[in-house]
């Protein structure tokens, strides 16, 4: 299979995905997710990396994984919106889904943790699905 990458979709999505991030573990469920972390303002504080730091890392790794999903997506012929939101979560509930889950079953998080991360990776995969399906 021959893979043409529409750097400008992949870029975008990292973005779309980056502002999605930052309103859900901000604004949305921000407080509640420091609570489930066990982050304290003086932990919060004493944390190593610098948010620039990390933002930076993380819309890094957001664009390797926005370039990999729109891989999958074409590979799995997503050609519309609907296909493109069936890929996402079938995606999502073969990936981190399971992933996040482990961290209930083996780390000792809370169901609270899991759901608003994993509602966070189903909205995130369906957007990306949705617009690599539509944006080749």
């Amino acid at each position: 299979m021959n893979f043409s990458p529409n750097l400008l979709a992949i870029l975008t999505v990292t973005i779309v995905n980056m502002i999605l991030g930052s309103l859900w573990y901000s604004l949305l469920f921000g407080k509640q997710w420091k609570v489930e972390m066990g982050f304290t303002p003086e932990i919060m504080q004493s944390m190593k990396m610098t948010a620039k730091r990390a933002y930076l890392l993380a819309t890094l790794v957001g664009f390797i994984s926005a370039y990999v999903f729109a891989h999958f997506a074409e590979y799995a012929g997503a050609k519309n919106i609907l296909d493109g939101l069936q890929f996402g979560f079938w995606a999502w509930l073969g990936f981190p889904m399971p992933i996040i889950l482990g961290s209930v079953l083996w780390e000792n998080k809370s169901w609270s943790l899991f759901w608003i991360n994993v509602v966070y990776y189903l909205a995130s995969f369906l957007i990306m699905g949705a617009l690599f399906a539509v944006w080749r």
